[in-house]
């Protein structure tokens, strides 16, 4: 089967809305922006056990995939409109493919996103994924933005992912956490509609520890962060209990997220919350002074940017 005609069998669908003028099978998708917003775009790419272990069902791949790159867009506030696609096989498969196909469309239905494009090569199996969202001109939240005196705050649970991964690893797929792995859910309405009070926001993918830090770093304040107010789902202390949160700290893989707000807005922010049926948690402040610290107790020790690093020796 060439090139073409796999494209044609597997990711040939018709564009969600009328922005995408120019649609999948042309040298070029065209798409035409909304009037009075701004584009985000972000890439992100899986390989396969760097991100996903090699006896994860296609599905669940591609689902991931698409799931972790719009992940980037909720940091920003953005709604997702179009993906690209750069798919690298090391051999056709066409089950593989057909259920990969099906979990990729499963999820761009969920996030109510277009494929636009993309290409497929010969290799080690890689999947990368460019993402394309719209927001409101000059509203994007980016890392820099908190303020000395902003309440630091994370959607839903941490480290259940981690946890997850265990999981599959010892062929526990239908464990609860396991599937928090393969389909993370990022808080794609919840961003879109807090957007106007947030004042900075990561996606938490490299793990809570190191991305607190990032926009510690981008933002030029310091933060304190509360060790008993981490939010943890009950399934994840059954499985980690003594180490609950090393998992949650420094696993990774959330794509949850952490932001900042002025405490003047964190009710509203709370009652939004509440109406979507989504958890949002008051973890820590901003502080005058660089760097980040957990309190536990009366203590404080530095929180070190402890996370997920693909170029660390291991």
């Amino acid at each position: 089967m060439g090139e073409f005609e796999l494209i044609q069998r597997f990711f040939a669908w018709g564009a969600r809305g009328p922005q995408l003028v120019v649609e999948n099978g042309d040298d070029c998708a065209v798409f035409r922006p909304s009037f009075g917003h701004d584009m985000a775009f972000s890439i992100d790419t899986q390989v396969q056990d760097v991100h996903f272990p090699a006896s994860l069902p296609a599905r669940h791949i591609a689902y991931r995939a698409l799931a972790c790159a719009v992940s980037d867009l909720a940091a920003m506030g953005a709604q997702p409109k179009f993906f690209t696609l750069a798919l690298t096989l090391p051999d056709q498969d066409l089950a593989w493919l057909q259920d990969f196909s099906l979990g990729l469309r499963t999820a761009a239905d969920q996030f109510r996103v277009s494929l636009a494009g993309g290409d497929t090569t010969r290799g080690p199996l890689t999947i990368s994924v460019q993402v394309h969202g719209e927001l409101p001109s000059g509203e994007a939240v980016t890392r820099a933005g908190a303020q000395v005196g902003d309440l630091l705050l994370v959607t839903g649970t941490l480290g259940d992912a981690i946890g997850g991964l265990e999981c599959i690893f010892d062929d526990q797929y239908q464990h609860q956490l396991a599937q928090v792995f393969v389909r993370p859910a990022p808080p794609m309405t919840f961003a879109d509609q807090a957007r106007a009070n947030l004042h900075s926001a990561i996606d938490i993918s490299d793990g809570f520890a190191a991305d607190v830090n990032h926009i510690a770093k981008a933002s030029e304040v310091g933060f304190v962060v509360n060790r008993a107010m981490i939010p943890i789902s009950e399934a994840l202390q059954m499985y980690a209990q003594d180490e609950v949160y090393d998992y949650a700290l420094y696993g990774g893989d959330d794509y949850q997220l952490a932001l900042t707000a002025s405490p003047d807005v964190v009710p509203s922010l709370m009652s939004l919350a509440d109406d979507i049926g989504m958890r949002l948690t008051v973890v820590g402040e901003a502080i005058n002074k660089q760097g980040v610290w957990l309190r536990q107790g009366g203590d404080l020790s530095v929180l070190e940017p402890r996370g997920y690093n693909h170029f660390s020796k291991k």
